[in-house]
């Protein structure tokens, strides 16, 4: 595909970006391969800068928790008993539940669905003409 098929007016703000750098030391084995696939690979790169870094640290911090997670409910089942014999749900899968959530949220601040894409602002950009503030101020 080329060109703006949707004739829509094409963000002026564009981020300028800069490299994020090498990953945190403190990033375990797995959360540094998932880095290296996050920035290495341009899936976060061209949006991540220096500033980025501990989030995206922290993205890859909840990778790692996440997958451990999944693994103890895939072991254990989703429901548990509860001290009293009740099935309750699993605090593993609450711990999965969580992990999405902050990784959606930080997916979010990086543009990573094409609908977060398109409220990816930067600062400092051209000013756009606004011909009422002309008149109103």
């Amino acid at each position: 595909m080329t060109g703006n098929a949707g004739k829509r007016p094409l963000p002026k703000n564009e981020p300028k970006t800069g490299p994020v750098g090498i990953a945190p030391e403190n990033l375990c084995q797995v959360a540094r391969a998932k880095w290296d696939e996050l920035v290495a690979f341009d899936v976060w790169g061209p949006m991540a800068t220096k500033s980025d870094r501990e989030m995206l640290a922290e993205y890859c911090r909840m990778h790692v928790r996440k997958m451990k997670a999944e693994s103890q409910v895939a072991e254990h089942g989703e429901l548990v008993a509860s001290p009293n014999g009740f099935p309750v749900q699993s605090p593993w899968l609450q711990i999965v539940n969580k992990c999405r959530s902050e990784m959606h949220r930080i997916q979010i601040e990086f543009g990573g669905s094409p609908s977060a894409r398109t409220r990816v602002k930067a600062n400092g950009g051209e000013k756009e003409d606004d011909s009422a503030a002309a008149y109103f101020g």
